[in-house]
């Protein structure tokens, strides 16, 4: 709590930088943690089993940015063992179709849904994305490009203002030095986003065993 008391650190502890690269990254972490409650099914029947993680996944969503909705008809096609179309997940969800068609479309920008065609059938069909680190990397992107890179450019705009009193010029150096570190926080989700290994999901994997 001291640490407050020092105004740099109040600046950087309280920075909106640092709470969007935290939360970008809690994101996606919090996609890690649904699967713990896999543990604790064994005892439940599949019906029960299966509501369970459509609602825990739809409530984990609310922390990518997205409604509980679209999380839900994410968990739907992420378990599904075939294709579905809107019909499909709106009567399994209990929910209109047009909601059903509205999550399905934006799944389909954040890139974690596909479109996918049936030997004779002339409904779109849609699948999840099975990889789920590439999942996890998706949600951290489209977390980052929402909130992390308006802040930058926010930034590097604030940190040119004229600074002609004592009061300004503390103003613009507070400006450089979260622009500073919010770039430094963009490189390393960058080296995240576009890192093909699994090794941090292999270390979420153990830290959850």
């Amino acid at each position: 709590m001291k640490l407050l008391m020092y105004k740099p650190c109040a600046i950087y502890i309280r920075s909106p930088v640092i709470h969007s690269c935290f939360h970008n990254f809690k994101a996606g972490l919090n996609f890690f943690s649904c699967f713990s409650l896999l543990v604790f099914m064994n005892s439940k029947s599949f019906t029960e089993a299966k509501q369970q993680f459509i609602q825990n996944w739809g409530n984990m969503a609310t922390h990518w940015g997205v409604s509980k909705t679209m999380g839900m008809v994410h968990a739907l096609l992420l378990i599904a063992n075939k294709p579905l179309h809107v019909d499909e997940l709106a009567q399994e969800l209990g929910i209109s179709r047009s909601n059903a068609n509205m999550s399905v479309r934006s799944l389909l920008d954040w890139n974690i849904v596909y479109k996918t065609g049936c030997c004779g059938e002339r409904k779109e069909f849609y699948v999840a994305e099975k990889n789920l680190w590439k999942v996890f990397i998706q949600i951290i992107e489209q977390r980052k490009s929402k909130e992390l890179d308006p802040m930058i450019s926010m930034l590097q705009d604030l940190s040119h203002v004229q600074a002609n009193c004592p009061e300004s010029a503390e103003f613009v150096k507070v400006m450089q030095d979260l622009g500073h570190f919010s770039k430094k926080a963009d490189n390393a989700l960058d080296n995240i986003i576009k890192s093909e290994s699994s090794f941090l999901m292999q270390s979420f994997i153990k830290m959850m065993r």
